[in-house]
């Protein structure tokens, strides 16, 4: 796929559609694309590709905390979605397909992994920790304020590894992508009423292990 040209005077973004910006004019552009795909032409699903990819790439990331990894499952996502487009539903948006394929792929090798861990020891606490480093770090304001940042990021980063993947996911698609209740319900294949109990979990849990950097009271839960 990657060696093919692109069709000429096909856009590469939805917001370039000569369709316009409408959703139904995307939905016939990339029914107008699959259809072309389906009949021989290989080219036309490169569009799809230069479209979706950063995007995809970008959400696969944060779901799996795994740079590597991600770009494997983004591959692997359109592959399939390749391999499958004689069963989406011309009627219907690709990138919400798309995305399914992708978020199940990296829940699958999420669980995959954790079902091959067998270590029995929890990490050791890092006696250099920078929780306890003193000396040019404290020497004016703007030091402490950059060690803060630094430390919220990463404890920040440790709280979304320490959550349950699928928990994960749904964070991330409410809270970072602004998806609906329905629309997740849909991507991951679950009812709403279990994609807001997994949410109301996802943010306890994340609540909790960011407590010393929330304000007294904890945040609301509209805003983690």
């Amino acid at each position: 796929m990657a060696g093919e040209r692109r069709p000429e005077g096909i856009p590469t973004r939805p917001h370039d559609s000569p369709l316009g910006e409408s959703k139904d004019g995307i939905v016939r552009e990339e029914a107008d694309l699959v259809r072309r795909v389906l009949s021989g032409e290989k080219a036309a699903f490169e569009v799809l590709v230069m479209r979706y990819h950063r995007d995809l790439l970008r959400l696969l990331r944060r779901i799996t905390r795994n740079a590597e990894d991600a770009e494997d499952l983004t591959q692997e996502a359109f592959l399939r979605a390749y391999r499958a487009l004689d069963r989406f539903d011309l009627a219907r948006p690709f990138r919400p397909w798309l995305w399914t394929i992708g978020i199940r792929l990296a829940l699958q090798s999420l669980a995959s992994r954790r079902r091959g861990e067998v270590s029995l020891d929890g990490p050791e606490d890092d006696p250099g920790d920078e929780r306890r480093q003193d000396g040019p770090w404290l020497a004016d304001e703007r030091s402490v304020r950059h060690l803060d940042e630094r430390l919220l990021q990463r404890d920040l980063s440790d709280a979304l590894d320490g959550l349950d993947p699928m928990h994960r996911a749904i964070l991330i698609l409410r809270v970072v992508e602004e998806r609906t209740y329905e629309e997740i319900a849909s991507l991951l294949g679950i009812p709403i009423g279990t994609v807001m109990s997994r949410l109301s979990r996802a943010r306890r849990n994340l609540r909790q292990r960011l407590a010393g950097w929330l304000p007294a009271g904890g945040p609301d839960d509209r805003t983690l």
